[in-house]
């Protein structure tokens, strides 16, 4: 897998989910999608129940003031030609440019060329999905 097109599609995510466009969230990240953290895991088994999960997730964020993320760090590994991981270190912000939450995730991307999607995320705190393990639409492990 090439790098720049892991960052390239990260980034198109992460403004995607910053401007709740969760369409496009829907066709980067392939189905059933997991989420896994220290509270708990999800999976969306579908694209409408991984829409409702991502909205349910940002729109809760609204009500911390939510407006963008800013990336400390971004890691790259390729696991195989197929498969690799991306490492996030990342600030939640508000209007006034403030971070509130500080977070860490652990990305895994599939697929050959054209077809690489986002396949689930690894949590690496309790707080950042507070709401998808919350969610009871969601399978819940």
């Amino acid at each position: 897998m090439k790098e720049q097109k892991i960052l390239d599609l990260y980034s198109n995510y992460i403004r995607a989910f910053e401007n709740k466009n969760y369409d496009f969230i829907a066709t980067v990240c392939r189905t059933p999608f997991f989420t896994s953290s220290p509270e708990g895991g999800v999976v969306f088994e579908n694209r409408e129940q991984l829409i409702s999960g991502f909205s349910a997730l940002r729109e809760s964020l609204d009500k911390e003031g939510y407006v963008g993320s800013r990336i400390n760090k971004l890691e790259f590994r390729e696991i195989a030609d197929t498969t690799c991981t991306l490492f996030v270190d990342f600030d939640r912000m508000n209007p006034q440019g403030e971070d509130f939450h500080h977070g860490q995730a652990l990305y895994l991307f599939q697929g050959k060329d054209e077809s690489i999607a986002i396949i689930g995320i690894i949590v690496l705190d309790s707080s950042t999905v507070a709401s998808w393990t919350d969610n009871s639409d969601s399978e819940s492990n």
